[in-house]
């Protein structure tokens, strides 16, 4: 399983763009990129939305998505409840329930290494 600095660095080489060009793209710096794709610093969602756009990919691309049913079932929901809202909000409350599990998923891997 990649983790979201390897996903990043490949999605990154992959595209043949330089740290320093990502860190313009995104308005990051090269070396606080540099960190992230290391595993040294995790990014905020709004860092995540900052890359994923300079990359033109969904932020569930960078951090992973579990395809579940339990997940299938959560989004429906959750796109049901705010049938009401444009479909930018949408996107940005799936981008945000994407950060969040990744955020608590790497917490538990951590715990599993103490």
């Amino acid at each position: 399983m990649d983790t979201l600095g390897a996903k990043l660095k490949k999605l990154r080489e992959n595209r043949k763009i330089s740290l320093r060009k990502l860190g313009g793209m995104a308005h990051l710096s090269h070396s606080f990129i540099a960190d992230i794709e290391s595993g040294r610093s995790n990014p905020s969602i709004d860092t995540l939305n900052a890359l994923a756009k300079a990359l033109d990919v969904p932020v569930t691309e960078l951090i992973g998505k579990n395809a579940n049913q339990t997940t299938v079932d959560i989004d429906s929901n959750i796109i049901q409840t705010h049938e009401d809202l444009p479909p930018e909000a949408l996107k940005e409350i799936e981008d945000f329930q994407a950060y969040i599990r990744y955020k608590y998923k790497k917490r538990i891997i951590k715990q599993g290494k103490s």
